[in-house]
């Protein structure tokens, strides 16, 4: 396995310059600490280690020291973003929001046989009702990006990515082995009527997007694609697969990837106003709202189950 990191690599932030004409910069400490400047609006918000945001308690520490705030200040950034578990930052804020992330840890000891029935059935299921699978092509972006834009418009998402960023994706999946990009087929055609997005950072394997053709709902390619990419992280050594996190109210959603072996926990996604820019824009809008809209804007597709 490549246990190269890829959300630190220079592959990964030239697909979010390409996506979003976001800008990344790396800082030389003995941690990985990366921020990438998202314009929204009329201001400038840094995302520290987007999308998997701080893991470790010396990651979080290291964001919000005064060094960190001068040195985004001087990028022009207002507000800076970011997400811990909620065990590592002990400081409750009134502008806090959670979310729950689902993790499967003990990936190598994963095993479709010991998967709920329903669960089973359904993997079986798309077997059976013979969909195909392949690996992603460059040809494929535009087939991803509107799979992805039909998946999202019909559970009342808003467009958060671009064909920009799926070309980028499809591309880089051409020769870098830590993204795993699959399409799933119809047995009547050579379109992709579904597809999933894995990226392997290290030994953690993170879903990224998934979508599907709802005329195609009889193929369960959900199942399938989740199935397939979870034994693909588990074979190559990936030790832990992070079905990322969800939105608040969607409870289901918890409950679904649960069933694939998750254990569930809550991230605190927070934010630091830097400046006086960043405190009227603040207080001026719904910084709720805002906030939450950065962290989906940016952050993971959700996992849809495919319906009959």
């Amino acid at each position: 396995m490549n246990i190269h990191p890829f959300f630190h690599s220079q592959a990964w932030f030239d697909i979010l310059e390409q996506g979003f004409s976001a800008r990344t910069l790396k800082i030389s400490l003995d941690i990985p600490l990366a921020f990438t400047f998202f314009k929204g609006g009329p201001f400038r918000l840094a995302y520290a280690n987007f999308p998997i945001g701080l893991i470790t308690a010396e990651e979080t520490f290291a964001v919000t020291t005064t060094d960190i705030a001068n040195f985004l200040r001087s990028q022009g950034a207002q507000i800076l973003h970011f997400v811990t578990p909620h065990l590592i930052q002990d400081l409750n804020q009134s502008r806090d929001i959670y979310l729950p992330e689902t993790v499967i840890d003990n990936l190598a000891n994963w095993e479709e046989s010991r998967l709920p029935a329903d669960v089973r059935y359904e993997v079986r299921r798309s077997r059976r009702e013979g969909l195909r699978v392949r690996k992603v092509n460059i040809e494929d972006s535009k087939h991803l990006y509107a799979l992805y834009k039909a998946t999202v418009g019909r559970h009342g998402g808003q467009i958060r990515y671009t064909l920009e960023y799926f070309k980028a994706l499809t591309a880089l999946a051409q020769h870098d082995q830590r993204l795993d990009c699959r399409v799933g087929l119809p047995t009547d055609g050579d379109e992709p009527c579904a597809f999933i997005v894995t990226a392997h950072d290290g030994d953690i394997a993170y879903y990224l997007h998934g979508g599907y053709d709802a005329s195609y709902a009889r193929l369960r390619s959900g199942y399938g694609l989740i199935n397939l990419a979870i034994t693909h992280a588990r074979d190559s050594g990936c030790k832990v697969f992070n079905l990322m996190a969800s939105p608040m109210n969607q409870p289901d959603l918890v409950k679904f990837k649960e069933k694939w072996g998750g254990v569930t926990h809550q991230l605190v996604v927070r934010h630091q106003v830097l400046n006086v820019v960043g405190n009227l824009l603040m207080v001026g809008l719904n910084w709720r709202k805002l906030i939450s809209n950065y962290q989906h804007r940016f952050h993971i597709s959700n996992i849809h189950k495919s319906k009959v």
